[in-house]
């Protein structure tokens, strides 16, 4: 797993890896996906994971800001 966590951001999407988790959107919802156990990123565990949502969204809002990007609300 990565320990410096890697982003992205392009048209419509945008995303962040850190550790074993992928967090990512298409739109404006968040998907969260462990990346050891579901490398196809095929079950969303945003729900039942949401302190990990709120940490790599937060990241990447950090990340934009960095970038000198808007951040979309």
């Amino acid at each position: 797993p990565r320990k410096t966590p890697l982003f992205w951001k392009w048209a419509n999407g945008k995303a962040v890896l850190k550790g074993k988790w992928k967090l990512v959107a298409w739109g404006k919802k968040w998907e969260l996906f462990d990346m050891e156990k579901d490398k196809t990123e095929t079950t969303d565990l945003s729900a039942t994971h949401p302190e990990v949502v709120n940490e790599l969204k937060s990241l990447h809002e950090e990340w934009l800001v960095r970038c000198g990007k808007r951040i979309e609300p």
